[in-house]
């Protein structure tokens, strides 16, 4: 696998979902997953907060919505939640 600049990092809840789908499912989720790394800085469909304040994107993207930040001191995006559409 290439390297990236950013990592994807599953929440708990984002990675339930990613085991209850097929394997075909989870390969197209990965790719989508390192796809939004690649661009940590993009701005989603809409933006939300969390618990403390922080400022969340959310993104439809291939039949999913994404619930991601970017962590830019530890180089990862963490992807809180995926639904699937």
């Amino acid at each position: 696998m290439p390297w990236h600049e950013y990592e994807p990092v599953f929440s708990l809840k984002a990675w339930e979902v990613f085991l209850a789908c097929s394997k075909r499912r989870q390969a197209k989720l990965a790719g989508l997953a390192y796809a939004l790394a690649d661009f940590p800085f993009r701005v989603g469909d809409y933006q939300s907060r969390d618990s403390v304040g922080r400022p969340l994107e959310n993104l439809r993207i291939d039949g999913f919505l994404f619930t991601y930040w970017a962590d830019h001191g530890t180089k990862e995006l963490r992807i809180i939640e995926i639904i699937e559409l």
